[in-house]
């Protein structure tokens, strides 16, 4: 992660209120999580399903860790009381991963656990590289237990992505697609944008091939269109 990506990260939830919700109102649904249903319900007319994420990683605490998690189980009772047509996605680094990689778990867990119960389903966030291992280890004991309510993301600009996939093809696939935001090593990243569009249509094809469920996560035309053309090819197929 780049010093200013780390930096804008692990301040954030130090910044007085008004003014992240000055840069971020196009972004965010609002500060409660009513805010958050009655956009979703808004997004649900318009016949689109959506994921309800809550901001805040790094912390400093496993006290953080606890408040963030009960907040996640709160989000899945209202999705479910609600009616609502959506999801949970959630970051490791905000259920305690930096701090102990067993109580992250366990908090992750429980809240898959009531999705399952709730027939709903959880989207385990991709992080900064350091987190990668962590993160697909979680997803693969939880699909073991859970299948079908958990999935988590790929970052088409690592160069370990295709590999992942490869590794992962022993059960349930279910991820989110992305080109990556954090600003990594050239070992582990690919810098060139049009070897990252590349490796986003070659890694898209190969989860098609298996049979994965893809979230698309693009606006880049150029992608969208390779999208397009790979599920036209498969339906044909």
């Amino acid at each position: 992660m780049s010093l200013f990506n780390a930096v804008v990260s692990k301040t954030i939830m130090h910044v007085p209120g008004p003014v992240v919700g000055f840069f971020a109102k196009p972004y965010i649904a609002g500060e409660t999580l009513e805010d958050s249903v009655n956009v979703t319900k808004d997004l649900n007319r318009q016949g689109i399903m959506a994921t309800i994420d809550i901001l805040g990683e790094f912390i400093k605490t496993l006290d953080e860790a606890t408040f963030f998690k009960n907040h996640c189980l709160e989000i899945q009772k209202a999705i479910n009381r609600e009616g609502l047509d959506a999801n949970l996605s959630l970051k490791p680094t905000q259920l305690g991963l930096e701090l102990d990689k067993q109580a992250c778990f366990d908090n992750i867990r429980e809240i898959v656990a009531l999705a399952a119960s709730l027939k709903n389903f959880v989207r385990i966030d991709m992080e900064d590289v350091t987190t990668t291992d962590d993160t697909l280890d979680f997803f693969r004991r939880l699909r073991e237990e859970f299948p079908g309510h958990v999935g988590t993301v790929l970052q088409a600009y690592l160069r370990r992505t295709s590999r992942d996939i490869d590794a992962l093809s022993d059960g349930l696939l279910n991820f989110r697609l992305c080109k990556g935001i954090y600003n990594e090593p050239r070992l582990h990243a690919y810098k060139d944008p049009a070897v990252i569009n590349n490796n986003y249509t070659y890694c898209l094809e190969k989860l098609f091939q298996k049979k994965a469920y893809v979230g698309i996560a693009t606006h880049d035309e150029k992608l969208v269109f390779e999208a397009l053309r790979l599920i036209d090819a498969a339906r044909s197929g």
